[in-house]
């Protein structure tokens, strides 16, 4: 019988309706493997000539030999049972990856008793092999040393009076353990027999077995296999008769030109977490010098993911489709003209998935193996997406997360794809840094591996209900304050939940753990005791996979969860780009940018309208302190929301119908702090767009045109000021949250005084101004970080890094404040800055590359400034103040007559007035923290135009800080 192919347009299936199959086992081997083994050659590099040879290989000779499908015997090769593995070899110094296919020859049809491992069948598949004349193929070897170690009849029958039958393993699998002792377990997958099996029991000897071992070693650590045997899991063998013990495999290859054999070992990763795996894989090859395959790997093994992934949901809703409408066909093929209808929306979305494709031609930048993976020829059109995963992309877009790396896209449909891209593996950064000890002779292999197995082990709920409760008002005592996006007496009783009902939803267990591991974050980093905050974060990734994080107010909170977390903890590779964008997804969705207020046909109470708000705000702020901090354009504008704020109601008066908002008589309660940030927010969104837009020339509908953009600048400050006398007042002289609110003041300043896109070149006054603001930042930082209230963030690494640099910057660039400058202030300051990203750099590795930044930087500028007062050499330089201001006062607006509160000294907190008609620029000689010697009679170091300056800054004195904003945030 002879089985024609269906015609279909994809590249798999052009090449296999030239065949025809004998039987349909075949044909169902065939479409079950064949693309599988496409998708890995296409990600091999291989060119579609060579992919249409070696797949029409595969489909007349290999399938011929795996016997009936779904296969009846279950082979010995993998460990579920499958007589077929693919795999691909990768290879240094940039050769191309080969994809390797092993299987094992088969016999029999349904129905009738199959052979296993018949030699008459291998041989005859090898004499196919031999008559194809394949280059350097020659199976004279295999005939003579197949015959001795076959096992006879005799040997069969004692196995059998031992009940070997008995066992999953097969013969040819107890050949190779029958020679080893019983101390030599060989299912313990340890260091130990690793370095055993690897060195032949310190037989073979010599550079490249150390070297090899090493890349074993390093391996193993990566992808964090624990030192134990290793239970297969039971989607893997459900046999209740059989051994559940993963053994380790390995081989020797003999070679003739070698007296040595080659040992190859294999790692047994079967029920891991796959993610965890294949990031560890792409990590080693990064770390042994295969920099653009690590690169590529984890993109590529990504689609091979979802796709098995999106595979089980089919199967899934088939079965829900059988039991609810039992009348419906799903053998049925949908019609040509369907086919025909989708055609134009596939190809359409494929040139939106690969975006890289256009634009190789063009680029210079990335290897010759990466363009010529990207790019494809005009005849052969190459399909290697779904068409749902397409579909998600076309709906949400691309986001790309570095250069040169592979596209992610985020969809909100979909929450295992969500999960699977937004998050690596855990404990990536921790494990980057043990490894960057571990070659400075700091850790062992050894305690790295189990530092990762303790933290990243998922942990229960503590004993006592009192005792998490404890722990998550830590949350509500700090976090909460500046994102109030959760209910405090809501989550209290999603406790109570977790203690008293075994049927808790998912979200509701997300959340309980999420909180914890957020609070158990901040509390061990204070009390310098080791809590569990990893292992909460685990057992939440375990509910999270069981829930959707959209379409729900709840949804939306747990990804809020998500990215608190992500910035409070460098243990868990968490995209904040990535998830910012889908938080604003599912915003959007739940329509929390309109007021609901105006809708009085909607019955909706005050808690989920107050909720409603505050998480929109939550979500808007965290849009637009991403946006800045990246130098990135915000997701969602202004004038698409109903910018309304929050009640001033706490959140245990929300619970009471008759909930009246605060009066100013009494004391501000968390959500009062949270308002005023929120405003903060919203300038921070003005400050974003007119001054930090990359293009200078918007259409007149993006928003009003600034006439002047000196007088809207001074208008900001005054607006800023206005804000900073507004925060509400406590008695509490240490409140960390007035001190959150400063040190948001001091970053805003900043961000409207240092060079942008709309003031490239700002004045001498506007930059000695901000270095002021930079100054007293660190000066705020410091505050917090004596009074151990100081919680370590991305967010902290980014302002201390920015506001030193501005420090940096500005006493090498003016003349000015380098000769007046304290030191000692100074030194405090810098001091400061080193301390916290040195306290932070225990936990992140990103914040020790800030301190060594840092450190280099200031460490020349401390040594030019002693150098130059100790010799007294410093001569008067001619005045670049006059120069500057006289410049500024042709740009800006000399006749403003109107008084400008500038700042706070950080002693008196005295307010200082400057008169704009006497002072046209706006700007005066403030407390700089100098000497009272006036800056009029000052003399310079000299620093404005030194190489040392230059090479340090760049040729224009202005660093560029959002590209090294970008870069600490993202080469990670």
């Amino acid at each position: 019988m002879h089985i024609p192919c269906p015609l279909s347009p994809t590249n798999f299936e052009a090449l296999t309706e030239e065949l025809e199959f004998s039987n349909e086992n075949w044909k169902q081997w065939c479409y079950k493997t064949g693309p599988i083994l496409l998708k890995l050659m296409t990600s091999s590099v291989y060119s579609i000539e060579r992919q249409h040879q070696y797949l029409e290989f595969y489909v007349r000779v290999i399938i011929a030999c795996l016997g009936p499908y779904p296969q009846v015997f279950r082979s010995s090769l993998t460990q579920s049972g499958l007589p077929v593995e693919f795999s691909v070899n990768y290879q240094q110094h940039g050769k191309q990856p080969t994809v390797r296919i092993a299987f094992e020859p088969l016999s029999g049809a349904r129905g009738t008793e199959p052979v296993a491992y018949d030699r008459d069948i291998a041989k005859k598949f090898l004499s196919t092999l031999s008559e194809l004349e394949l280059k350097g193929f020659d199976s004279r070897l295999w005939d003579t040393v197949s015959q001795d170690i076959h096992l006879d009849a005799t040997e069969k029958a004692i196995l059998q009076e031992n009940n070997i039958n008995d066992t999953y393993l097969r013969t040819q699998t107890l050949f190779g353990i029958d020679f080893c002792r019983r101390q030599r377990d060989i299912a313990s997958m340890t260091r130990a027999k690793l370095e055993h099996a690897w060195s032949l029991g310190s037989r073979l000897q010599g550079p490249y077995v150390e070297k090899g071992l090493q890349y074993l070693l390093q391996l193993h650590d990566h992808i964090q296999i624990s030192d134990r045997e290793l239970q297969i899991k039971v989607e893997h063998d459900d046999r209740s008769d059989t051994p559940k013990t993963t053994p380790l495999m390995w081989n020797y290859e003999m070679r003739s030109e070698d007296p040595s054999p080659l040992t190859k070992i294999y790692l047994h990763v079967h029920g891991e977490n796959d993610l965890k795996i294949a990031t560890g894989v792409a990590h080693f090859m990064e770390e042994i010098g295969m920099v653009d395959t690590g690169k590529t790997y984890f993109g590529h093994y990504s689609t091979y993911l979802y796709i098995a992934s999106m595979e089980k949901r089919i199967q899934w809703l088939e079965t829900l489709v059988k039991e609810c409408c039992p009348n419906v066909d799903l053998g049925d093929q949908p019609t040509d003209n369907l086919a025909q209808e989708e055609e134009p929306v596939l190809i359409e979305e494929t040139s939106i998935l690969s975006p890289q494709r256009e634009l190789a031609a063009s680029e210079e930048q990335g290897s010759g193996q990466s363009r010529q993976q990207y790019q494809s020829g005009p005849h052969h059109p190459l399909r290697s997406i779904s068409r749902m995963e397409s579909r998600q992309a076309h709906e949400i877009g691309l986001v790309s997360l570095s250069p040169g790396g592979e596209p992610r896209y985020i969809g909100p449909s979909s929450g295992y794809f969500f999960a699977n891209l937004v998050f690596s593996s855990a404990g990536r950064h921790q494990k980057r840094r043990n490894a960057a000890n571990d070659s400075a002779g700091s850790l062992s292999g050894e305690s790295t591996t189990l530092a990762a197995e303790i933290l990243h082990t998922p942990a229960s709920l503590p004993p006592r209900r009192e005792t998490a409760a404890e722990l998550s008002a830590k949350y509500f005592e700090t976090i909460h304050i500046i994102y109030p996006f959760l209910h405090q007496p809501s989550h209290m009783s999603y406790i109570d939940q977790m203690y008293s009902s075994e049927d808790v939803s998912p979200i509701v267990a997300f959340q309980v753990y999420m909180v914890m591991a957020i609070a158990a974050t901040d509390l061990s980093r204070r009390s310098k005791v080791r809590l569990p905050a990893e292992g909460y974060y685990a057992t939440a990734m375990q509910h999270f996979s069981n829930m959707s994080p959209d379409g729900t107010l709840g949804g939306l909170q747990s990804l809020l969860l998500l990215m608190v977390y992500g910035f409070h903890n460098p243990s868990c590779g968490i995209n904040i780009w990535n998830l910012n964008y889908q938080c604003l997804a599912s915003l959007i969705d739940l329509g929390l940018q309109r007021d609901i207020r105006n809708t009085p046909s909607l019955k909706i109470s005050l808690l989920e309208q107050e909720m409603r708000t505050r998480v929109f705000w939550v979500v808007y702020t965290f849009d637009r302190t991403i946006g800045t901090m990246m130098g990135r354009p915000v997701g969602i504008r202004d004038e698409a929301c109903d910018l309304r704020l929050p009640m001033d109601i706490s959140d245990l008066e929300l619970m009471r119908p008759d909930a009246q908002e605060r009066s100013p008589e009494q004391s501000p309660s968390h959500i009062s702090f949270g308002i005023h940030l929120f405003k903060a927010a919203r300038l921070n969104s003005e400050i974003k767009y007119v001054m930090h837009s990359i293009s200078r020339e918007p259409p007149a509908y993006a928003y009003p045109p600034i006439r002047d953009i000196f007088i809207w600048q001074r208008e900001m400050l005054e607006r800023l000021q206005t804000w900073k006398a507004e925060t509400p007042h406590t008695d509490n002289i240490n409140n960390m949250s007035a001190k959150l609110c400063e040190i948001k003041y001091h970053e805003m300043m900043i961000l409207v005084l240092r060079p942008s896109p709309a003031i490239p070149d700002p004045s001498e006054d506007s930059s000695i101004l901000c270095f002021r603001h930079a100054m007293e930042l660190l000066e705020s930082f410091r505050e917090l970080y004596k009074h151990d209230s100081l919680q370590y963030s991305r967010l902290v690494v980014h302002s201390i890094l920015l506001g030193t640099l501005v420090v940096l910057h500005s006493i090498w660039k003016f003349p000015d404040i380098s000769t007046n400058l304290q030191i000692d202030e100074l030194s405090k300051n810098i001091t400061t800055a080193l301390n916290i990203l040195s306290s932070i750099g225990e936990y992140w590795l990103e914040a020790q590359r800030a301190r060594d930044c840092i450190d280099d930087i200031s460490g020349v500028t401390m040594r030019r400034l002693l150098k130059t007062r100790a010799s007294g050499e410093s001569t008067a330089t001619p005045r670049l103040r006059s120069r500057i201001r006289t410049t500024n006062n042709i740009k800006q607006s000399p006749n403003l007559s109107s008084q400008l509160p500038l700042g706070q000294n950080a002693t008196n907190q005295q307010q200082e007035l400057i008169d704009l008609d006497t002072n046209p620029a706006g700007f005066g000689d403030f407390n700089t923290g100098f000497p009272d010697a006036t800056l009029e009679q000052s003399d310079s170091l000299q620093l404005f135009g030194d190489s040392a300056f230059e090479e340090t800054f760049g040729l224009t004195g202005v660093p560029d800080f959002d590209g090294l904003m970008w870069e600490l945030f993202n080469l990670s």
